[in-house]
């Protein structure tokens, strides 16, 4: 967007100086405006809570009524999740308080305690921090006479029409964009039901195990945490459907995510360090992780060679390394200390077993 603008201004408006746009997150923007308000506001503010304190009152008040200590961060991500929803979407209890499974009855319940506990202690998380600056909305709080709101999901959701609505009758041009589109690719979801997108996901994996039985495959559909129960069933009929050909446990295909980043799973996280590595430097501890990492083909030498391989690179004090520069680098090590091999085994080649 900077680039673009700054073409514009260049080229369009032949200036040869003009301000710098001033870009940020919207949860930062309206943390701004909390930081400011506190500054004027009577009667005070509530006191914001961090993330890592609403995810502790979550836990407080979720902790008692699960069965499943293994299911609970799971249900505390699925209580943060729900509750952004109830507030960008300003949905009424009416809405989603039905009662029609257990994870609802849960959450309805968990909820109400998580309001009484912001009312009894004068606090506010970040997920009602927009409601917040809205009711206390002062035409001196944005500075700006012109805003861009950019690259949102759904141009209709009410949090960000009442945004819109505000700024405008502050006196303040808005315009607002939907995400951009590539052309060709907005046909890529072929279901719009989650059930059917995880029965093809299944039935895809289903068949390249088929053709591949010793290698591992991994299924990732974000946001299904609360049709755990659901999915497990597909996953059970599918079972019963090959009772010769897969093993029971297909059944816990799903259970890998648990409300956890993905980047916490190390194969997840050495395929990130991967792809950093080839758009840029790594720090050489990062590199260390890649090199040794068991995902990659090698014996012990080939081990031994790769720590040997840190070590020297840590003697010629290599902070920071690119993707090119480790290459040649390891053909030179390689050079002087594997004399036996005519050629260098490759530092990344898959291994069987991924």
């Amino acid at each position: 967007m900077q680039r673009d603008y700054d073409e514009i201004q260049r080229t369009r408006q032949r200036l040869k100086t003009w301000h710098a746009l001033r870009t940020q997150p919207l949860d930062s923007w309206f943390l701004e405006q909390y930081n400011r308000l506190a500054l004027v506001s009577n009667p005070a503010l509530p006191r914001l809570l961090s993330p890592l304190q609403v995810r502790s009152l979550w836990q407080k008040h979720l902790t008692n009524v699960v069965a499943e200590p293994n299911h609970l961060e799971g249900l505390i991500q699925l209580c943060q999740q729900a509750r952004t929803l109830i507030c960008r979407w300003h949905l009424p209890s009416t809405d989603w308080n039905l009662g029609e499974s257990e994870e609802n009855r849960v959450f309805a319940a968990a909820h109400q305690q998580f309001l009484e506990d912001l009312r009894e202690h004068h606090w506010i998380d970040p997920a009602g921090l927009p409601r917040l600056i809205h009711d206390r909305w002062g035409t001196d709080l944005c500075e700006a006479e012109r805003v861009f709101l950019h690259g949102f999901n759904d141009l209709q959701e009410p949090q960000l029409t009442h945004l819109e609505s505000a700024l405008t009758a502050a006196g303040i041009e808005v315009c607002v964009s939907g995400q951009h589109r590539q052309q060709g690719h907005s046909g890529t979801l072929s279901f719009v039901d989650y059930g059917a997108q995880f029965k093809a996901a299944l039935s895809w994996a289903v068949q390249q195990h088929f053709a591949w039985p010793l290698k591992r495959f991994a299924i990732v559909i974000p946001n299904l945490q609360h049709q755990r129960l659901h999915l497990e069933k597909l996953c059970a009929d599918l079972v019963a459907a090959y009772p010769d050909r897969l093993a029971d446990d297909w059944r816990h295909v799903i259970n890998i995510t648990a409300g956890q980043p993905l980047s916490s799973f190390s194969l997840c996280s050495h395929l990130l360090l991967m792809l950093k590595a080839l758009g840029g430097n790594l720090r050489l501890a990062e590199w260390e992780v890649l090199l040794k990492s068991p995902f990659f083909s090698g014996g012990v030498q080939h081990f031994q060679m790769r720590d040997a391989f840190i070590v020297w690179l840590r003697s010629k004090n290599r902070a920071f390394l690119n993707w090119c520069i480790v290459h040649e680098l390891w053909k030179v090590f390689s050079a002087s200390n594997s004399p036996t091999e005519a050629e260098p085994f490759p530092l990344f080649k898959v291994s069987d077993r991924t």
